[in-house]
């Protein structure tokens, strides 16, 4: 009988396993409800159970192995250890969670606990009480390291428990939460190990011999010897059932111990982008972070989607699936990927472009992104536009001459700008062991990357006899010379600079610096972040382009302002950002953006830049000007009177005109901002309620 309960038992937690893995696999998430088994994918898995459980059990230790289970079982339902009957092995449930919205994993029905326990090391932790009826917690340390905990009842802690804890694992913490009476307990794994035969070995352990941990001293942590047929079969039995694999859930709990906030799904009674879901703040929902599937739903407007559907786009385009509230009319396109720019593939390196061929509204600033390995070079040219640069990885060298014929060379690192003046020839090449990677701008949206003046075109469409008399030599010298450009090409990688400098007679260094560290400078720094701005007034070769290097920190905001003297182009490097562009006459579009989007904002336009996501968000945003100007929203508040601002906003609401004034009269300006005076849940549970 032992046997036949085993094997049902097994049957049953391992098709749930395999629903559990098959549903994780479809949906690329697990979703928090009862998982059913495979019947057609349990039975395979059966059978090679069978066969290894049989061979185990043929072995002479097997007979004390089912007597310890067994007596352990009826040593737990003496009276004196228990205050009602148990089931030992527990039955698994998949369960929703408890009222504090934390997410199990896996759960089982403890109607009852010994009173006394041995606590040997690595052993367990178990809350005891003497309440007839109700649920206990137990939390387990398994051997794997990682620790279960059930939910509770609304028990008097003080007067009717207590908490026995020896010998619990380094990094794992004691974790209890608290629940109404009758739900089903639920807990989380914690440092769940990635492999298979460690993940079922500890499962089984604990599962199966949950008894043996759960009774008197009598049976102590040594007995687990008597346990290794079983857990060889099921070490075994992982091997070769990869859908044994267990996907670690998201901690909440864990989060707020990190100082992190809580993702949208664990905050509303509705998720996000379904018909129940309130929000009359138009709060950010981190989609790709939450693992969301954007539907246009709105406060209890929208319907779903029966049509062709692309989840990716769509998790990177939250706010356009699910527009604010507060967006409204006709605002044309303001976002552009450089994944959905064509690349020029190179010896050695790639281009990729945004113009105003890709995003009509780039009129005034045209991108070039380009990457160039250990020595490759970017041929020597000039253009028509002036050319700013930075760099985002790796390092580089760049060459030039000035106006008056001096000439500059030097390296730059991640982090540096170069710039150079309408028609000054250069030439660009990686260095390092990985060479560079960087983003270019030109001023003017119609620049295009095939349109540059090139060294080696330009020779190859002139006749050979004039090339022999501009440079002095026999035409035979240029016999060989390329037959058209070569734009990107592998050369040889460079010494140093001193060795490599031109000392000719005629040779002069250029007396103007085209390079600059941008991120070398002192930040600004504020509430939210931190902040960069190079113009002509520290960067004087600069006179067309001015740039700002942005960290915004998670939840922070890129205030409310507007640029009066040019558009802005901003390129996003890491973090997710929505912003919402407000064009008067009634109109604002609201934009989301991920790493290698291209922004703009076009000038006089209020907006701001928000970061939704769970890391800094960094970003560049860049002009057509010799200076960096903006207006910011709140301190033009603060520098107005006091009762225009309450007859403009707060007419009908004189006491929160009161708050707002206290708020903005020190006129302080606070360019990437974040107000950790708001409670988010209280904000959060004011939405609910709508």
């Amino acid at each position: 009988m032992p046997r036949l309960g085993l094997l049902a038992l097994f049957s049953m937690h391992i098709g749930r396993l395999q629903g559990m893995y098959i549903q994780a696999k479809r949906k690329r998430r697990v979703t928090f409800s009862k998982v059913k088994p495979q019947a057609s994918e349990v039975t395979t898995v059966l059978l090679v159970f069978c066969i290894f459980h049989l061979l185990f059990t043929s072995h002479p230790l097997s007979a004390k192995l089912y007597h310890s289970c067994s007596g352990a079982v009826q040593h737990a339902k003496r009276p004196a250890q228990v205050a009602n009957d148990t089931q030992w092995p527990p039955i698994i449930y998949r369960v929703q969670g408890s009222e504090l919205g934390v997410k199990g994993a896996w759960a089982a029905p403890i109607t009852a606990v010994p009173r006394s326990i041995d606590t040997s090391p690595r052993s367990l932790h178990v809350l005891r009480s003497s309440t007839h009826g109700m649920r206990r917690c137990v939390g387990i340390h398994s051997e794997a390291g990682f620790l279960w905990s059930t939910t509770l009842p609304n028990l008097s802690m003080a007067s009717d428990s207590s908490v026995t804890r020896r010998g619990s694992l380094p990094g794992v913490r004691n974790r209890m939460a608290i629940g109404q009476s009758g739900t089903p307990p639920s807990f989380e794994l914690r440092n769940l190990p990635s492999s298979g035969p460690r993940i079922f070995a500890s499962w089984l352990q604990s599962i199966t011999c949950s008894s043996f941990f759960l009774t008197s001293s009598s049976y102590t942590l040594p007995t687990t010897i008597m346990h290794l047929p079983l857990l060889l079969s099921g070490a075994v039995l992982s091997f070769i059932a990869p859908t044994l694999a267990v996907p670690v859930q998201d901690s909440p709990r864990q989060r707020l111990l990190d100082g992190k906030g809580l993702p949208t799904k664990y905050r509303s009674g509705s998720p996000p982008y379904t018909p129940g879901h309130k929000d009359k703040y138009d709060s950010p929902i981190d989609s790709i972070g939450d693992e969301l599937d954007p539907l246009p739903y709105r406060n209890g407007l929208g319907a779903s989607v029966l049509g062709p559907w692309n989840e990716a786009r769509s998790r990177q385009n939250p706010d356009l699936v699910r527009p604010p509230g507060t967006d409204h009319g006709n605002l044309a396109n303001m976002r552009w990927s450089f994944a959905d720019s064509h690349i020029r593939i190179e010896e050695g390196g790639w281009t990729r472009q945004t113009t105003i061929r890709e995003l009509p509204t780039s009129i005034e600033l045209a991108g070039v992104n380009m990457r160039l390995d250990e020595g490759v070079v970017r041929e020597l040219h000039w253009h028509k536009e002036a050319e700013w640069a930075y760099v985002l990885d790796g390092s580089c060298r760049i060459t030039a001459i000035d106006y008056e014929g001096g000439n500059f060379i030097d390296d730059v690192q991640k982090g540096d700008l170069w710039y150079f003046p309408s028609g000054v020839p250069h030439s660009l090449q990686g260095l390092g062991g990985n060479g560079t990677e960087f983003l270019l701008i030109f001023d003017d949206g119609h620049f295009s990357e095939e349109s540059t003046f090139i060294l080696t075109d330009w020779l190859a469409h002139t006749p050979k006899s004039v090339i022999s008399k501009n440079f002095k030599l026999a035409p035979e010298v240029f016999a060989n010379i390329p037959e058209g450009e070569k734009y990107i090409f592998q050369g040889t990688t460079p010494g140093s600079i001193s060795h490599e400098a031109p000392d000719g007679k005629g040779v002069k260094k250029s007396k103007h610096q085209f390079t600059h560290k941008m991120l070398a400078q002192e930040p600004k720094k504020t509430s939210g972040g931190e902040v960069r701005v190079t113009d002509s007034k520290n960067f004087p070769i600069s006179k067309t382009i001015a740039a700002a290097h942005a960290i915004i920190e998670p939840g922070a905001l890129r205030e409310m302002h507007w640029h009066p003297n040019a558009d802005e182009w901003s390129f996003f490097i890491k973090g997710r950002a929505r912003v919402t562009i407000f064009a008067s006459e009634g109109n604002a579009r609201t934009f989301d953006y991920v790493p290698g989007d291209v922004g703009i904002v076009p000038k006089n336009m209020g907006h701001f830049v928000e970061n939704i996501g769970d890391e800094p968000l960094e970003m560049l945003e860049i002009f057509r000007a010799d200076e960096f100007r903006d207006f910011s929203l709140f301190q033009w508040m603060g520098e107005t009177p006091k009762k225009l601002v309450v007859d403009h906003l707060f007419a009908n609401d004189p006491d929160a005109g009161e708050k707002f004034w206290d708020k903005v009269k020190s006129a302080e300006k606070d360019e990437i901002t974040k107000d950790t005076s708001v409670d988010a849940e209280d904000v959060q549970t004011e939405t609910e309620e709508l």
